[in-house]
C-alpha cells in the first residue's frame, strides 16, 4: 500500500505517519511514496512485483538493495527520516547514483501487540512469510503422509505398521521436517535444539479427532 503526502505526524490527518497509525498488520507493507509524481498504484505495484518474486522463491530471502524497476525518486530520505518511517511500520528505500529506488528495509505495518505495547516480532516481512511457508508445508505434508490414520490419546505401542497417530509420533514428524527440510533443504530456519524445546504437541482435551501443536521457529 503506497502512502502519499507529507511525512507529518501521527496526529495530523492525511499525513503519511497518520495513515500508517491506522494499519498495524504483519501482512501489509506500507510504501512511502510521499509526494512523488508517479501514481500511488504504480508505486505499490512495482514494490509488490519485485518483493513477491523474491519471497515466493525464498520467504526468508534478504531483500536489501533490490532495485524497484521503473521508479525514480528525486527525494533522498535522510537517516533520521528513514528511522522515523521504520518506527511507524513503513518500509524504507535508498537511491542509487541514477535516482533509481532501492529497497532498504521491507518492514511491515505491524508495530503494536493486542495490549498496545511496542512489538517488533513481525517488523520484517520475511518473518510472517517464513512462518506461513512453514505452516503450509507442515499441514500439506501431514495430510499426505498420514491420510486415513486414526488418532490415539496415549503413547502405547500399537505395533509395527499401525496407522495410529499419537502426540509423540507427530512431535517426531515436526522435528524431522524442521531439521531435514526447513534447515538443510530450504534453509529457512535455524536453531534445531531451540525448536525442539519449544514444541508442544497434545490431543485436544475431550476430543478424539483433534491434535494441536505449538512451536517457535527461528528464521535464518
Amino acid at each position: 500500500m503506497a502512502l502519499s503526502g507529507e511525512l507529518g505526524g501521527v496526529n495530523e490527518p492525511g499525513t503519511v505517519l497518520a495513515q500508517a497509525e491506522a494499519v498495524n498488520n504483519p501482512h501489509i507493507i506500507l510504501v512511502p511514496r510521499l509526494t512523488n509524481p508517479q501514481l500511488p498504484g504504480e508505486w505499490a505495484a512495482r514494490w509488490c512485483a519485485i518483493a513477491c518474486r523474491i519471497l515466493a522463491d525464498d520467504p526468508a530471502a534478504n531483500t536489501y538493495d533490490l532495485t524497484v524497476s521503473g521508479l525514480i525518486s528525486g527525494r533522498e530520505l535522510d537517516a533520521d527520516t528513514r528511522q522515523t518511517l521504520l518506527m511507524a511500520g513503513i518500509a524504507t528505500y535508498r537511491l542509487d547514483t541514477t535516482g533509481k529506488v532501492l529497497i532498504e528495509r521491507l518492514a511491515t505495518s505491524y508495530t503494536e501487540n493486542t495490549d498496545g505495547g511496542r512489538d517488533t516480532s513481525y517488523l520484517d516481512i520475511q518473518v510472517p512469510e517464513t512462518v506461513d511457508a512453514v505452516r503450509t508445508y507442515i499441514n500439506a505434508e501431514a495430510k499426505k503422509r498420514y491420510k486415513t490414520w486414526k488418532l490415539a490419546g496415549t503413547e502405547e505401542n500399537f505395533g509395527s505398521g499401525a496407522k495410529v497417530m499419537t502426540a509423540g509420533i507427530f512431535r517426531s514428524f515436526l522435528c524431522e521436517l524442521y531439521q531435514a527440510v526447513f534447515i538443510k533443504d530450504k534453509r529457512w530456519c535455524q536453531d534445531f535444539d531451540g525448536y525442539k524445546h519449544s514444541l508442544i504437541v497434545e490431543i485436544k482435551k475431550g476430543s478424539k479427532s483433534w491434535l494441536e501443536y505449538q512451536h517457535n521457529t527461528s528464521r535464518t
